[in-house]
This record gives C-alpha cells, structure tokens and sequence, in this order.
C-alpha cells in the first residue's frame, strides 16, 4: 500500500507584481519623482518525489523536490519627464513542497487536486539607471533584493503509461 514516485512538470504563469519604492513623490505643483518595480514570474518547473499510502483506489501523498523559476524585474526611475528604465531576466532555484489525493478513474487514467509551496532562493539585482533627456536627467544605481515564494492548489488529470502488476509476496 505505500507508493514512491517521481515526478516532473513545467507550466507558464502571468504572476505580476508591482511596488513604488520609498521616494514615490508627486508635489502639489506636479513634479514627480518615481522608483518603481515590476516583478515577473514567466515559468517554472519542478522535479519531486512522492510518497503516498494507497487504498481503495485513492492514494494519500506527500512531495517534495527541487524547483527553477524563470523571474523577469524590471527597473524604472523617473524625474519629471526623464525615465530610465531596465529589465534584468534569470533563472532561480528553490525547492518545492506539498501534498494531495490522487483518485482512480479507470484502467490508466487518475484525477489528482494538490496543494504545493514553492520557495526560491533570494535574489540581488543591480542595474544602471540613466538618462540625458527631459529636464532633469540622471544616472543612478538601482540595487533590488527580492524572494519568490508562491503557494499552489491544482486539478490534474493524469494517465499512467507504463501499467506494471503490484508483484507478489515472495512465499515463506
């Protein structure tokens, strides 16, 4: 009844955040003056192992492995009417974690929902930030720390290609 697997996915994702550091300032007069921060997480694909206890045609699982993330940052400074901007893009490693059921359907084919925490080691990025238009150009330094974590509820639909009969009890 106790089950060792392994297991592989990949998937593209929208994952979109943005902030405004601590020098957001737009006066009364309109002068801004603006360091913002888009992060972006295109893909990632994860490599793990499972173990599961099998009963009644359902199998209760823990897994966990190495995970890669493909993060994509963009920096953007702006004074007034002068912007820089830069996009650094990298891949990140972590690890992944979870749980789920897994359900029979027919001979091959499995119905799974599982939950997964994705967790991606941290990251600095610097860039440089320059620009000789608009009234008030600048050159300056941008350096970003930033950590990736993300947490997963998924549906799956699996079919098993390789149908292998449990062996039997060696006899004593």
């Amino acid at each position: 009844r106790v089950v060792f697997g392994l297991e592989g996915d990949a998937q593209w994702t929208t994952q979109r955040d943005s902030g405004c550091a601590a020098t957001c300032i737009q006066n009364f007069n309109d002068e801004t003056s603006v360091f913002r921060l888009r992060h972006e997480v295109d893909w990632f694909a994860t490599a793990r192992a499972r173990l599961g206890y099998a009963n009644a045609g359902y199998l209760f699982y823990v897994t966990g492995g190495a995970a890669w993330s493909g993060v994509r940052e963009t920096a953007t400074a702006q004074s007034d009417d002068s912007v820089a901007s830069a996009t650094v893009k990298k891949v990140v490693a972590g690890w992944a974690f979870g749980g789920g059921i897994e359900g029979r359907l027919s001979q091959n084919w499995t119905v799974k929902v599982e939950y997964l925490h994705l967790d991606f080691a941290p990251t600095t990025t610097t860039t440089r930030l320059a620009t000789t238009a608009g009234l008030l150009p600048f050159d300056t330094v941008s350096t970003v720390n930033s950590r990736v974590t993300d947490n997963i509820v998924r549906v799956g639909l699996n079919y098993r290609l390789w149908n292998t009969p449990a062996a039997a009890p060696l006899p004593v």
